[in-house]
């Protein structure tokens, strides 16, 4: 028999939910009037489950109440709760994945049988006034968690949250899945329990799958019963009417309307409530403040780790000194531990699963294997949520609130590198069911989500994170939608650095050098994927992309890496390809000719061609940069007749009115001269 003396809470004579009534003493369940036919080992995990009803009852704690100094299968343990979920209705008893059970539905104890609750004065102890009673407490009161893990890196942030707190009744943190909320959340609640004599109270929402639950979920986790015509929502929010408390709201995105609707109500008509609230989504209700939880800080690109600098570098050290106490930061390891947090982008998270794999693989290990993350990341604590446990279930959690239409544009936006603007995006992730309209209303949702990270510029960019990338990844996988996407990312690329370079460079181009570099500059990664992904899979598109994105590369100091794609390309800038195309990559080319992987007479016949192309097509403005080009070219192997010989031509194609032309053909005369 079921030894109830570990029961959390105090035992009544009798429990009552629904048109089910328990009668502990007795060892019976009723339905109506009627005796249930319930065997005594189930009968024993309703009680073990109704007595421990504030919180998750792990599997082995069941088994153990259960079954005292046995040993048995974990499947007989299940075969029970089916039993009784086929009695009591399966919403009365809630299964936590790799956790345990909970026991969910609202008691409703008669009157006479109700406990004081030693957290929080029952609605019959309140005086009919309203005025408060006597706030001395000999300990703190509510259920917050004696011992929670450290804050680390987060100090600006927690005196940030405290301050926000003070001044608002109602605050919700809001950042992706793993950015470490509920942590910076139970640090601040700690921080500021004084100031709430009737307590600080955790509500963990994750478990429930049904909105409806919200306010009784509350509610039990108060300490407040309900019963006869009031809801739970009602009794709530009178016995919180004349309260001082703080009330922490943990994971709320699931239910995240309900529980808005709740927390309004309850800063409107309990005036000493607050409400502190986690959720990857913010609420938007009229009451709300955000807090917006950024990933921790990492080191920058080439910069060496420094625990004292760096708040994710600190986060890692002490998790890996956790599971290997002779772990410490030198000198051979700093570069792989920056990296690791680097791409990880600081996220808590994905930051301690890292670390706790150092024992096994040490740091450089850990960097090594980053490319399979999902299989990397796994082996959270056992008492965390289950999506804590690995990176994989974090963000399963997440993509499982995603509408369809917010799925498929969220595994759409993969396939950019390094940001996008909401135009790349409705180019990219649109189809036959799905419209300009559609992607930006699911952008927004997406970024409204903690998915997809907007950044502070007007108009705003956009991006995934590396880990949330590799996932999107993943599902597009999966809908065999890669190949498709991977083509209209490398398409889009291509579309926008041509329209750019002939804003800049075409026939009736005005764009300046600045506004080139500026405009083309944030996608220069994205001009990298496309690259590789044309020149292995549709050439031509990567001829178009070379010749319309090279100048970037150049103006940026990367003239070897595009001559390398370049050439990689050469071979198929055939009569087959465009000639616009044609002509803006000959050109390119031969510009690009004399940095050493390319000789001379090849630079100069790349031009020849691209002149030949715009003679034809009748583009003075092609033909003229062309010309210009040939003839440095020209001078500089020494051919200072071959070079003289183009003056005419440029003189003929000099537009006083544009200073590039103007200034390109003084310096091609003085060139010649020189020569």
């Amino acid at each position: 028999m079921l030894d109830l003396s570990q029961k959390d809470m105090p035992m009544l004579d009798t429990y009552r939910f629904g048109r089910f009534e328990v009668r502990p003493r007795e060892r019976q369940l009723l339905v109506g009037d009627e005796p249930a036919p319930l065997g005594a080992r189930a009968f024993d995990v309703l009680m073990a489950l109704i007595e421990r009803r504030e919180r998750v009852v792990a599997k082995n704690e069941l088994l153990d109440l259960v079954w005292p100094g046995l040993v048995v299968e974990e499947n007989n343990l299940q075969v029970q709760v089916s039993s009784l979920r086929k009695l009591v209705g399966p919403q009365a008893i809630a299964t936590i994945p790799g956790r345990g059970y909970r026991f969910t539905a609202a008691l409703d104890v008669p009157a006479a049988e109700r406990p004081v609750m030693p957290v929080l004065r029952s609605v019959r102890d309140a005086p009919a006034s309203g005025a408060s009673l006597p706030k001395a407490h000999p300990a703190p009161i509510g259920n917050l968690p004696a011992a929670a893990p450290r804050l680390i890196g987060r100090d600006e942030e927690l005196h940030a949250l405290t301050t926000l707190l003070h001044a608002h009744r109602l605050v919700t943190l809001v950042g992706a899945a793993g950015m470490g909320k509920t942590v910076l959340a139970l640090a601040g609640a700690r921080a500021m329990r004084d100031r709430f004599p009737d307590g600080v109270f955790v509500v963990e929402l994750a478990p429930l799958a049904d909105p409806v639950l919200v306010p009784g979920a509350v509610a039990q986790a108060l300490g407040v019963t309900h019963g006869g015509d009031a809801s739970a929502r009602d009794q709530l929010l009178r016995a919180l009417a004349a309260q001082s408390l703080l009330l922490v709201l943990d994971n709320c995105e699931h239910v995240v309307e309900a529980a808005g609707q709740l927390a309004d109500e309850l800063v409107a008509r309990a005036s000493g409530v607050r409400v502190l609230a986690t959720s990857q989504e913010f609420m938007n209700v009229a009451a709300e403040k955000v807090f917006k939880v950024d990933p921790l800080g990492v080191p920058r690109a080439g910069e060496t780790a420094r625990r004292e600098s760096h708040a994710a570098v600190a986060l890692f050290v002490e998790r890996a000194q956790a599971v290997d106490p002779r772990f410490v930061l030198n000198a051979q390891n700093d570069d792989a531990v920056a990296d690791i947090c680097r791409r990880l982008d600081g996220v808590p998270l994905a930051i301690e699963l890292a670390a706790a794999r150092v024992r096994l693989l040490g740091a450089q290990g850990v960097r090594d294997k980053l490319g399979e993350r999902f299989r990397l990341l796994t082996g959270g604590a056992r008492s965390a949520l289950p999506r804590h446990q690995t990176l994989r279930a974090a963000i399963d959690w997440s993509h499982g609130l995603l509408s369809a239409d917010e799925r498929a544009v969220f595994r759409r936006l993969g396939v950019f590198v390094g940001g996008f603007t909401l135009e790349l995006a409705q180019r990219v992730a649109l189809d036959g069911d799905r419209d300009e309209w559609t992607v930006l209303d699911a952008l927004g949702t997406l970024v409204d989500k903690s998915l997809v990270v907007a950044g502070d510029a007007d108009p705003p960019r956009y991006r995934l994170l590396e880990t949330t990338r590799a996932y999107a990844l993943e599902q597009l996988a999966a809908c065999d939608e890669t190949a498709a996407f991977v083509r209209r990312h490398a398409e889009a690329m291509r579309d926008l650095f041509v329209a750019t370079e002939d804003a800049r460079f075409g026939e009736h181009g005005t764009l300046t050098s600045a506004e080139y570099v500026r405009a083309l500059t944030p996608e220069i990664d994205n001009l990298r994927a496309a690259l590789d992904w044309a020149i292995e899979s549709e050439p031509r598109i990567g001829i178009a992309l070379a010749g319309a994105g090279m100048e970037l590369l150049r103006m940026l100091g990367h003239s070897q890496e595009a001559m390398r794609a370049m050439l990689a390309l050469r071979s198929h800038a055939d009569d087959e390809v465009e000639p616009r195309d044609a002509a803006r990559f000959w050109r390119r080319l031969g510009c690009l000719g004399s940095k050493g992987a390319f000789d001379a007479a090849g630079a100069i016949e790349a031009q020849r061609r691209a002149v030949r192309i715009c003679r034809d097509l009748g583009l003075p403005r092609g033909l003229f940069l062309s010309l210009y080009f040939l003839g440095w070219r020209l001078s500089e192997t020494g051919d200072t007749t071959g070079a003289r010989a183009l003056l005419p031509e440029l003189a003929a194609l000099e537009d006083r009115a544009c200073p590039a032309k103007s200034s390109r053909c003084a310096c091609a005369r003085t060139t010649c001269a020189r020569s």
